[in-house]
């Protein structure tokens, strides 16, 4: 017999107590007063003890199932507390943790349909955040990867150089001199991606101030293109800015000017030789939208979704050397979403486009 089962004939039977008592005490209760009124009738001239007596032998079936639902009221929580506890148990029973499935919701007799999809929504909600759990010790770890990764390569060179100015001291000073700016070079570039790591993570947790006023968004960017000619030089990239309608957006300078520099390097570092890069301004709803869209290869959606990861970078960048630390897209996403704004990426037709709304 299952618990539920078990509970129902438990407090059935604690009901059925209580009546029986119940009955049997008003009986009882009956004969005494019977007595009492009779006693008081006979001693006072009172018209009330009789007719009082006279009420109460009438409707005594009245009285009686009166006491009896009293009764029952009174003793709810001692009748019924069978049928709580077995649910509880039965319940206590279903609800089992495993690794792979999470939590089981119990299957719940048809009285407690209700509970039951509820319990099914909070399964839903923890095997959400078991998932959310897993993904961010995941991206946690594959964070420590990367960083050791993008550390380990200039340490390496660093110390490679500094063995060879050590171990060589007949080395000419030329060349002496090369190494040594080498291993600078190296050095810096350590420095650069641990600070960018310390501003990545201060901007995450909220903590930037912005310091706003009204720019041109057409001057950033012509600003920030023209900062950028040596590189688009080199790979002969064109790059073109359409204003459809933008004309001033209240930003901090400073920190907006890093957000676009940093998607429009990403934009470059990426372009092929020979293709070109377009800047869209426009108005979307009753904000300002920059598009930054930048020809080059498909890319899947699986890799779109982690663009603005921390050290997020293809694998062939990494071998390359053509991409950057892999926090410039980071540190873009939480500066533009400091300012109440958001960022998107999407790719179509080998075309990369950054969605900028501000």
């Amino acid at each position: 017999m299952s618990k539920y089962k078990t509970g129902y004939l438990k407090a059935f039977a604690r009901a059925i107590l209580v009546l029986i008592l119940t009955v049997l005490a008003s009986i009882l209760a009956g004969i005494l007063v019977a007595d009492l009124l009779d006693y008081l009738s006979r001693n006072t001239n009172s018209f009330l003890w009789p007719s009082l007596f006279q009420f109460l032998s009438n409707y005594r079936v009245l009285v009686v199932t009166c006491i009896c639902i009293l009764a029952v009221v009174i003793f709810s929580n001692w009748i019924f507390a069978p049928v709580f506890n077995s649910f509880a148990s039965l319940v206590s029973d279903n609800l089992q943790v495993s690794e792979e499935e999470g939590l089981k919701p119990p299957k719940l007799p048809k009285a407690f349909k209700e509970v039951e999809a509820t319990l099914k929504d909070i399964n839903k909600e923890l095997r959400l955040w078991k998932y959310a759990v897993r993904e961010a010790e995941q991206r946690k770890d594959d964070l420590v990867v990367s960083l050791a990764h993008d550390i380990r390569t200039p340490l390496t060179s660093i110390l490679g150089y500094m063995e060879l100015i050590h171990d060589n001291p007949e080395l000419p000073e030329e060349t002496r001199q090369k190494y040594a700016g080498i291993a600078l070079r190296k050095a810096n570039r350590m420095l650069s991606l641990v600070e960018e790591l310390f501003e990545v993570t201060r901007f995450k947790i909220g903590r930037i101030e912005l310091e706003r006023t009204n720019i041109s968004a057409e001057m950033l960017i012509l600003q920030l293109t023209e900062e950028l000619m040596p590189l688009l030089r080199r790979k002969n990239i064109e790059i073109s800015v359409d204003n459809q309608g933008v004309f001033d957006i209240f930003v901090d300078p400073d920190k907006m000017a890093r957000a676009l520099d940093n998607i429009l390097v990403n934009a470059a570092n990426y372009t092929p030789e020979g293709e070109k890069i377009m800047v869209t301004l426009d108005k979307y709803a009753d904000r300002s939208r920059i598009r930054i869209a930048n020809t080059g290869m498909d890319i899947p959606q699986e890799k779109l979704d982690r663009f603005f990861e921390k050290f997020y970078r293809a694998d062939e960048a990494r071998q390359s050397g053509t991409g950057g630390s892999g926090l410039g897209l980071a540190i873009a996403k939480n500066i533009i979403e400091a300012h109440g704004g958001s960022i998107t990426v999407s790719n179509a037709n080998k075309i990369t486009t950054f969605t900028i709304i501000c």
